[in-house]
């Protein structure tokens, strides 16, 4: 028989697995199984979805899996349930977060009923927040669970997690952000340009390329992020990895395929690479630190220029910490942001890592 002082020993050891989870990138939960005669610990995990790359290895299914080592002879296939079960029936579950419908089947097929638990789980929780299926149901027999040990701390480290939030909606956001500061540079620029300012108006030229460039890369991005999600068919079970995780491994997984990178670590690696030329918010263009094709800068230059009585003035000055590159070696800058069109999948795109807007012009 436990003690409380061992019930709350062990749930601290799984919201340190929790923690570690958290950690890693994976949603907040950790579980330990535990040994009653022993008082001992024999198994503990965190959710690894994304290390497993594998939405429904949660962290119960890890622990149950080194619980497997343990069974004598290694049977634990149909014939053996009764005999499995009387091996389970030794062992009890400390999990952070109220066991999901899948998880609280795995634990009644394998026998492992006695079930400790920190914070409900509102949306897919199986032993009595969504279905009560700790209740037993057919040849399966109940789990006996008590419910809300350590939750507030269960639950700082989900709300940790979410609190995060998902890049594609930083992306989004990031996006408005854009586009908000093309209109804005898109009027200084006609404004400057009708009075005679060549040298401020060249310079707005500039960050509009810019802007132009990272507006097709994140919607081509998003495009192919909503394409995959809307054909990758998901049970219900996985909904959560889907909509909570920062980008779930499977995921990511069709993104790389998609992009064609090698692996799941280079989808990883283009994304950070992403995030960290997103926290240089000034580098670009507050400094002027800009690399575009200036020939065709030019060229817009002269088009808004030649509708405006503007005194003939040399072009060619040098403007602070502007770099140049030659025709030939730039990447084409977008149309307006007015005429987009929905980026093709024919080919694979690989973004480039982003430069950013300062939000502070």
């Amino acid at each position: 028989m436990l003690s409380e002082e061992d019930v709350n020993r062990f749930m601290a050891a799984a919201i340190t697995e929790a923690r570690e989870a958290l950690e890693r990138g994976e949603v907040a939960v950790g579980c330990v199984i535990v040994d009653k005669e022993q008082c001992s610990i024999v198994a503990r995990a965190g959710n690894s979805t994304n290390q497993k790359h594998n939405s429904t290895w949660h962290c119960e299914f890890s622990a149950i899996e080194t619980l497997f080592t343990l069974v004598p002879d290694g049977k634990v296939g149909a014939n053996d349930r009764d005999s499995l079960h009387a091996f389970m029936s030794r062992y009890a579950l400390f999990v952070t977060c109220e066991p999901c419908i899948m998880c609280a089947t795995a634990l009644h097929i394998v026998g492992l009923t006695d079930v400790y638990y920190g914070c409900h789980n509102e949306k897919f929780g199986g032993c009595g927040s969504v279905l009560s299926l700790h209740n037993g149901y057919g040849d399966f027999p109940p789990l006996h669970c008590r419910e809300g040990i350590q939750a507030d701390e269960a639950i700082q480290l989900l709300q940790a997690f979410y609190s995060s939030g998902n890049p594609n909606d930083e992306l989004e956001e990031y996006r408005s952000i854009l586009i908000t500061r093309l209109e804005e540079v898109e009027i200084s620029t006609k404004e400057d340009a009708r009075c005679g300012n060549r040298e401020q108006a060249l310079l707005c030229l500039r960050k509009k390329a810019l802007l132009r460039d990272q507006l097709s890369q994140i919607d081509t991005y998003l495009f192919q992020v909503l394409r995959i999600i809307s054909d990758t068919e998901m049970a219900q079970v996985n909904l959560e990895v889907y909509k909570h995780l920062k980008i779930g491994a499977e995921l990511l997984s069709n993104i790389s395929k998609c992009m064609n990178l090698d692996d799941v670590e280079s989808m990883q690696a283009v994304w950070q690479s992403c995030r960290d030329q997103m926290n240089d918010v000034t580098l670009a263009l507050d400094q002027g630190n800009m690399i575009v094709d200036d020939n065709a800068i030019m060229q817009e230059l002269e088009l808004l220029c030649n509708d405006s009585s503007i005194p003939a003035v040399s072009v060619t000055k040098e403007i602070s910490n502007v770099q140049t590159i030659p025709l030939q070696d730039a990447t084409p800058i977008s149309q307006p942001i007015t005429s987009y069109s929905t980026p093709s999948l024919d080919e694979p795109h690989v973004m480039k890592p982003l430069l950013v807007a300062d939000p502070s012009w």
